[in-house]
C-alpha cells in the first residue's frame, strides 16, 4: 500500500503532458519507480481551469468524486484511484484548492491560485476601460454551479436594450437536474428540449450585436465567472468566436467611485439603492436589464444614490444613544420600524417567503431577518423546525410572518442591533443579541487560513460593518444588555455558550480583553 507522495512540479501544462505520454519510459528508467513499493510520484501544475478542461478533454477523463476532499490543506491523489478519472472541490474557481486527476494511473493536481490564472490560456480578452461614449452589450449566465468543470450553462443572454436583446436557454449536459434551481428558478422542463449552441448561431449573435466593435460587460468578481464558463463552454463544443470578443467587468466603474462600503455591496443592493427593480433577479435576461439600469447610472456619474447614506449614519447613531445611554427623541419601535425601512433599500428585497427557501446571503455575513419579531420570536427557527417535522400546523401558524414583504436582509452588525432594539421593545430577555453578539467576536478573535472566506471577511470588516458603528460600541452596547439580563437572572457565564467558540481556533488574549470590556 503506497504511503508516502513525492511531489514532482511542472511549470507548464506541455511538461505534465509530456510526462504523462511518455509514462511508461521514464517509469522504466526511473529507480525510484522500481526500487520503492511505499513512493508514489504525483505531478502538480500551479495552473488554472483551462488547464484542467484540456487534461480532461485530451484524456478522456470521467468525473468521479469519491477520493475525498481537503478544503485548505494540500491533497496527494493516490495513482491507485479509479484511472481515467478526476475530481474537484466545491466552488474550487474561488480559491486555491487543487483539482484531483488521475491520468493513466498516475496522479495529477492542478493547483488554482490568482498568480496562475495567466492570460494567454484564454480565447477572450480583459479590458480595463468603459466609458459613457463606447458602445456595448450587458451579458449574462445562469449555470447549474459554480463550477465550470462540473456545472452547465444553462441560460444565456445578451443585451443591448429593450428592443434588441437575446436570450435562450441551454440543455443539461453535465447535469441531470438543474441544482441552481432555488438560485435561479430554471426549471427542469424549460431545458428538457433544448439544443447546444451551434456556431451558425454564435456567428450571427456576433453580426447582430456587432461584438467584434462593441465591449461585452459583465457583472463579476475576481474569477471573471461568466468568461470562465463560456471559455469552457466553447472549447468543449468546439466553437470559435470568443476571440473577437472584449470583455469588461462592470464592478470596475465601482473602484472610480472611491468609497470601499460601495465596492462590498451586492448587485441587488445597488440596484435598490437606484431604485431598480430587483423582482425577478437571477433570470438572465432580467439580470441583465438591471445591469444594464445600474452601468447607466454609473457611466453618467449618477453616484448620489449610492454613495449619500448620511440618513443612513444619522439612523444608526440615534440607535447608538438610545441603546447606550437611554437617550433619543424617537422610542426604540419607532428607530427599529425606520431601521427595517431603511435596510431594504440598503441592502434590496428578500424575493421570497422564508418558508420557500428564500436566496440566503450567510456566505456575505448577511442574515435574513423576520421583521414580526417584536410580535412573536424566534420565528426562522421554528419554522425551519417545522420544515423538518413537516408540522403544517405550525407553518400555517407562521405562513403570514414568513412572507418576504416581512423579511429583510442585514449584515450581522445591523442584525445585531435589531435585536438590541426588539429586547427594548418587547422587555423579555432574548438570545438573538447574544448569539449575533458571538457572531462578531468571531471576527475580532478568530484565526483563519488566508484562503478562507471567514478570513477575507474579517480583513475587510471595517469597510463592510465597521464603517458606521465600531466594534467598540458594539461592546459597549452589549454590556448593557449583559447588565438587562442579569437583572431578570440570567447568569452571564451561561450565555457565553452562544459565542460557539469551540467551533473556531481564536486568540485567547484578544477575547479576555474583550470579555473585561462587556462586564
Amino acid at each position: 500500500m503506497i504511503k508516502t507522495y513525492e511531489e514532482i512540479k511542472c511549470n507548464s501544462l506541455e511538461k505534465v503532458m509530456f510526462y504523462l505520454d511518455n509514462l511508461n519510459q521514464i517509469k522504466a528508467s526511473d529507480s525510484a519507480f522500481l526500487t520503492s513499493e511505499l513512493k508514489a510520484k504525483v505531478l502538480t501544475l500551479n495552473g488554472n481551469e483551462i488547464d484542467v478542461l484540456k487534461l480532461i478533454e485530451k484524456y478522456g477523463l470521467k468525473f468521479c468524486n469519491d477520493w475525498g476532499y481537503s478544503k485548505y490543506s494540500y491533497y496527494m491523489m493516490s495513482p491507485q484511484s479509479t484511472p481515467n478519472t478526476y475530481s474537484v472541490g466545491p466552488t474550487s474557481m474561488y480559491g486555491h484548492i487543487p483539482y484531483k486527476l488521475n491520468i493513466r494511473g498516475q496522479g495529477v493536481n492542478v493547483v488554482k491560485n490568482i498568480k496562475s490564472n495567466y492570460e494567454d490560456s484564454y480565447s477572450s480578452y480583459i479590458i480595463d476601460n468603459l466609458s459613457r461614449n463606447d458602445q456595448y452589450v450587458v451579458l449574462d449566465i445562469e449555470t447549474t454551479g459554480l463550477d465550470p468543470i462540473v456545472d452547465d450553462i444553462i441560460q444565456i443572454c445578451i443585451y443591448e436594450n429593450e428592443n434588441k436583446h437575446f436570450s435562450r436557454y441551454l440543455p443539461l449536459e453535465k447535469n441531470k437536474s438543474n441544482l441552481a434551481y432555488e438560485h435561479n428558478h430554471i426549471k427542469d422542463e424549460l431545458l428538457l428540449e433544448q439544443k447546444p449552441l451551434t456556431q451558425h448561431e454564435i456567428n450571427q449573435i456576433i453580426e447582430r450585436f456587432d461584438l467584434e466593435n462593441k465591449k461585452v460587460v459583465i457583472w463579476t468578481g475576481k474569477n471573471w465567472f461568466d468568461r470562465v464558463f463560456l471559455e469552457f463552454y466553447f472549447m468543449q463544443h468546439n466553437l470559435t468566436g470568443l476571440e473577437k470578443i472584449n470583455f469588461f467587468n462592470a464592478k470596475n466603474l465601482l473602484d472610480l467611485i472611491g468609497v470601499q462600503s460601495i465596492q462590498s455591496k451586492s448587485k441587488d443592493s445597488i440596484a435598490a439603492l437606484y431604485g431598480i427593480e430587483t423582482a425577478n433577479a437571477h433570470n438572465a435576461l432580467d439580470d441583465c436589464r438591471i445591469e444594464h439600469q445600474i452601468i447607466e447610472n454609473l457611466l453618467n456619474e449618477n453616484y448620489a444614490p449610492i454613495t449619500n447614506n448620511e440618513r443612513y449614519e444619522n439612523l444608526l447613531n440615534e440607535i447608538k444613544d438610545l441603546l447606550v445611554d437611554g437617550k433619543g427623541k424617537r422610542t426604540a419601535t419607532e428607530l427599529y420600524e425606520m431601521l427595517c425601512n431603511e435596510l431594504i433599500v440598503k441592502n434590496g428585497r428578500v424575493l421570497e417567503d422564508y418558508d420557500k427557501n428564500p436566496r440566503t446571503r450567510g456566505k456575505e455575513w448577511v442574515d435574513i431577518h423576520h421583521i414580526d419579531e417584536i410580535i412573536i420570536d424566534n420565528i426562522a427557527v421554528r419554522t425551519n423546525e417545522a420544515k423538518v417535522k413537516n408540522d403544517i400546523l405550525e407553518l400555517t401558524m407562521l405562513e403570514p410572518f414568513n412572507k418576504k414583504e416581512r423579511l429583510v436582509y442585514a449584515t450581522k452588525v445591523e442584525h445585531f442591533l435589531l435585536h438590541c432594539l426588539i429586547n427594548l421593545i418587547v422587555e423579555v430577555p432574548s438570545l438573538g443579541p447574544h448569539w449575533l453578539f458571538g457572531d462578531l467576536l468571531k471576527l475580532e478573535i478568530g484565526i483563519f487560513e488566508q484562503e478562507s472566506l471567514d478570513f477575507k471577511i474579517q480583513t475587510e470588516r471595517e469597510q463592510r460593518f465597521y464603517s458606521n458603528i465600531k466594534f467598540y460600541s458594539i461592546t459597549t452596547i452589549y454590556s448593557k444588555i449583559l447588565k438587562q439580563h442579569c437583572n431578570y437572572g440570567l447568569n452571564i457565564r451561561s450565555l457565553r455558550k452562544y459565542y460557539k467558540l469551540d467551533s473556531y481556533v481564536y486568540d485567547k488574549n484578544a477575547y479576555k480583553k474583550i470579555l473585561k470590556n462587556i462586564k
